[in-house]
């Protein structure tokens, strides 16, 4: 895995962005979880008025980030090196702020669990 972090060559960007997109997905799944429990709310000021609304929060969360992903993979094919690597860059700080963010979500799933079963 850290060899997966270290490198910046095609393939190693395109498995970050399957493991990003993942994280993407699991983002939005534990959210209508905590959402739909009504004891949290959706923090994402973008999308805190289109979560009640299954059509355009799979549009926006699951087809929208697959294009973008698609083409950005599509752009760094042409990167060259120094391009890669800064392109690296933004994928683990990507990858940083979904872990963490679905580390809380998480985390919240289960103090929601131990509140339902008390």
């Amino acid at each position: 895995m850290l060899s997966l972090l270290r490198s910046y060559d095609l393939e190693s960007v395109k498995k970050k962005f399957i493991i990003l997109y993942i994280l993407n997905i699991t983002d939005i799944l534990f959210t209508l979880i905590l959402v739909n429990s009504g004891y949290f709310f959706e923090a994402n000021l973008l999308l805190c008025n289109i979560i009640n609304n299954p059509f355009l929060c799979t549009i926006i969360k699951v087809v929208l980030p697959l294009f973008l992903l698609f083409f950005l993979y599509k752009s760094m094919q042409k990167a060259n090196e120094s391009q890669l690597i800064l392109g690296k860059k933004f994928i683990h700080l990507g990858l940083l702020l979904y872990v963490i963010i679905n580390t809380i979500h998480i985390i919240s799933i289960i103090v929601l669990s131990s509140i339902l079963i008390n």
